[in-house]
């Protein structure tokens, strides 16, 4: 009914609008004469110059006249009001009843009577690591160290953005890919675009000539994503050629809200009688299930990425491509984002990051404080909390995931400082190094160290 209301308003405003404009300009060129005569009856009143023509019109014709010149002004006006004679007044009237989010409803219509969910049994989080492995494997020819694996599924852990940075060819891309297969959920893929500069070049906006909203990729995969409880990711593809701290700054902040009946974006400004279930008052909920993962790389054609982003998110460096290895064959799981809460929340009781460890890091951050001016923070500190017991359950050591941890989180920071006070500094942190955590210890510290020794 929609459809033929749309297209029966349509082929009216393909007729009513010429129509309605020769009977306008008809009617003003009437009352534009009217006027002129009576405009003349008036200075020829005033100069005398013609007694005749001044006998001919009275002060009771003149009134005449302007009033039947006001209302054929006032009739072409509502004519043209009526019958919506400008473009923008047809396309206003060709609007009504249509749907403004016509992809977004298709998701309700597809999820309107959808079986629950089912999941597979829970997984420990170091068989997920293995078989995660294997399957990229096994399944795509793609080959990871274990090392790695362990720091990405960590990583999700401790925060809903990942940025995986690295020279091209090391697999950025392609490991967040088979991530999403290998949950059976899929990876929604985002190619960032050079020019976007706020949220809307990321969910889109809405056309107010069509008067349908522009929706993108982005903004279907978020929606998709609270009709299910399943871990959902979404590859950000060269996140940093655009700024991120610009299109991405609202979900930024949301990663710091605690509260997920809080965590929403304005997708629009107003609300319609069609518009999509799940967005209430042109407001839509961020899913709790939902993991941002972006690729990143550095060279000029890209921007480099700030702090306030870096401080959100968990870093993976992949700086080398593996040798192929021998894999056993893995099939897809189903994990709700239930489930991996509650592993996470199973390493943390398990593997506590140890009263000794703690204290080195302590020190650590003393050293670094003094001498370098940069420190962990509370925010970071909290995520060093959980990433190392988590990296301890995904089968890794303590030492390891300071080590990861330390080297992504922290030491990033001194490329925001003067290169000759590293280097100055350089034997000082190796010293830190071997007097706290052992003599050759901390061995991914020290190669990302290694840099600044020249």
């Amino acid at each position: 009914a929609d459809y033929k209301n749309e297209k029966k308003l349509k082929g009216i405003s393909a007729r009513k609008p010429i129509i309605s404009g020769l009977v306008s300009i008809i009617l003003t060129l009437i009352a534009s004469a009217a006027l002129l005569v009576t405009v003349i009856f008036v200075v020829l009143s005033v100069l005398k110059t013609d007694e005749k023509l001044f006998r001919t019109f009275n002060t009771e014709s003149s009134v005449m006249i302007i009033i039947i010149a006001l209302g054929l002004f006032a009739s072409a006006t509502a004519i043209l009001s009526y019958f919506g004679f400008s473009e923008s007044a047809v396309a206003a009237k060709s609007r009504i009843g249509t749907v403004r989010f016509p992809r977004l409803c298709s998701v309700d219509a597809e999820n309107k009577n959808r079986d629950a969910e089912q999941t597979d049994k829970t997984v420990s989080l170091d068989e997920m690591c293995r078989d995660f492995r294997d399957f990229a494997s096994s399944k795509y020819g793609l080959y990871y160290d274990i090392s790695t694996v362990r720091t990405f599924i960590a990583s999700l852990c401790v925060s809903k953005l990942i940025i995986i940075q690295g020279i091209s060819g090391t697999g950025k891309t392609s490991i967040a890919w088979a991530f999403g297969e290998y949950l059976g959920n899929g990876t929604n893929v985002i190619s960032v675009q050079p020019s976007w500069k706020e949220k809307n070049d990321l969910i889109g906006y809405f056309n107010e000539f069509t008067g349908k909203y522009n929706e993108t990729a982005f903004l279907e995969a978020l929606y998709r994503g609270l009709y299910t409880d399943k871990v959902t990711v979404t590859l950000l593809d060269e996140m940093n050629i655009a700024r991120v701290e610009y299109y991405f700054a609202e979900f930024l902040s949301m990663l710091e809200i605690n509260d997920s009946s809080k965590k929403q974006i304005e997708v629009i400004s107003d609300s319609g009688p069609f518009d999509p279930l799940l967005i209430k008052n042109g407001r839509m909920k961020i899913p709790e299930n939902q993991w941002f993962i972006g690729t990143a790389n550095r060279d000029d054609s890209t921007y480099t990425i700030s702090d306030k982003v870096y401080d959100r998110a968990m870093v993976i460096q992949l700086d080398r491509r593996n040798e192929p290895f021998p894999a056993e064959e893995k099939n897809p799981i189903m994990l709700s984002e239930k489930a991996f809460d509650a592993l996470k929340e199973e390493a943390l009781c398990i593997y506590p990051v140890s009263s000794s460890m703690n204290e080195k890091i302590i020190k650590f951050d003393a050293y670094l404080t003094d001498k370098i001016g940069i420190t962990f923070g509370n925010r970071i500190m909290e995520q060093y909390k959980v990433f190392v017991p988590c990296y301890v359950a995904c089968g890794g050591t303590e030492e390891e995931a300071a080590d990861i941890f330390i080297a992504t989180k922290i030491l990033r920071k001194l490329e925001s400082r003067s290169a000759m006070l590293i280097k100055k500094e350089y034997t000082g942190l190796t010293s830190q190094f071997d007097s706290l955590f052992g003599a050759g210890s901390m061995p991914v510290c020290r190669k990302y160290l290694s840099r600044f020794e020249k």
